[in-house]
Order: structure tokens, then C-alpha cells, then sequence
């Protein structure tokens, strides 16, 4: 998972917001987005979502609270085949989330449903069964070609990964 520490505070380079990362996810695409919280002048709260890279970590403040958060340790994989017990659903993992209020790593599996349309769905880790593994590997380029998608990592190959970005 990303370096991000969850409960620590951070501030997006671009425009300046900055909150405590409360969320860490994982894409299939190699791009890790982070949620950070924080409050509006009113005292409500607010929800940002960053990619991991537009994040620079802030120096703690004298008296500050810092939320510890040991992170957990996971066996899902982005690009594998699982089936969620609960509803029977198969579907490949494309997103792996890690909350800081959380004891367990969330899952979201990619699926065709009867009509041919896809479709997602959070499972927690210990609803899900695995099917198959499948190891997604970047797509080789040449040159000409650009070297990464909008989050700075290589494309992943469809094939590579079951077929299931059509």
C-alpha cells in the first residue's frame, strides 16, 4: 500500500487544502488516491480525495493529536479473480482500501452482470473468497508512445489482467 500514514496531516501542493488522510486506496491502474478530512469555516466536514504524489506530509504542530494507525496487513491483489460470499458475485479486485478507522482491508470487484454491463462492489477481505489469481502486468511501449496515464504510472495490458478492461 502507499507510504501515505493515515491520521497524519497533509496538504495538496495544487491548491493548498490540507486535512489529516483518513483513507488510502490502491487502483489497479498503479494510481494511489488518498481522503483527506478536514473542516470548512462553518465547522463542518469536508472530504477530499488526491492522488498520493499531490500530497506533501506537514510538520506535526506543538500539542497536536495524532490518530496512531498501525496498518493491516492484507493477502487481496489488484487484478485477481475473488467471489464474494455474501451475494455469490465474481469479479476481478481493482481497488484495495485501507480507512484509519478500520480493522479490515476493503475490496472493490469489477463484474459483467446478466445484461453485459460492468459493475462494482465493496466487500471487506474476510467476505471474500479467491477464484483465481491473476498477475496484471504494464503494457510494453515504444518510444512514441507515452509512458504513462494521467497518475504518472504505465498502462496496465487488458489481457494481462483477464480481459476485463474491454
Amino acid at each position: 500500500m502507499a507510504k501515505i500514514k493515515l491520521g497524519r496531516r497533509y496538504e495538496e501542493v495544487l491548491h493548498g487544502v490540507s486535512g489529516v488522510a483518513v483513507a488510502v486506496s490502491q487502483h489497479l491502474t498503479g494510481c494511489d488516491r488518498v481522503q483527506l478530512r478536514t473542516l470548512d469555516a462553518k465547522g463542518n466536514q469536508e472530504r477530499y480525495v488526491f492522488d498520493d504524489k499531490r500530497l506533501k506530509l506537514l510538520a506535526l504542530v506543538p500539542g497536536e493529536d495524532v490518530v496512531e494507525h498501525t496498518s493491516v496487513k492484507t493477502k487481496l491483489k489488484l487484478g485477481t479473480l475473488y467471489q464474494d460470499r455474501t451475494t455469490g458475485l465474481c469479479g476481478h479486485c481493482i481497488v484495495i482500501t485501507e480507512t484509519i478507522n478500520g480493522n479490515e482491508m476493503t475490496a472493490t470487484l469489477e463484474y459483467k452482470d446478466k445484461d453485459g454491463k460492468i459493475q462494482d462492489i465493496g466487500c471487506t477481505e474476510s467476505m471474500l473468497t479467491l477464484v483465481k489469481p491473476v498477475v496484471a502486468k504494464p503494457v510494453p511501449q515504444t518510444k512514441k508512445e507515452r509512458t504513462s496515464g494521467p497518475c504518472g504510472h504505465a498502462r496496465m495490458d487488458s489481457q494481462a489482467i483477464g480481459g476485463m478492461l474491454l
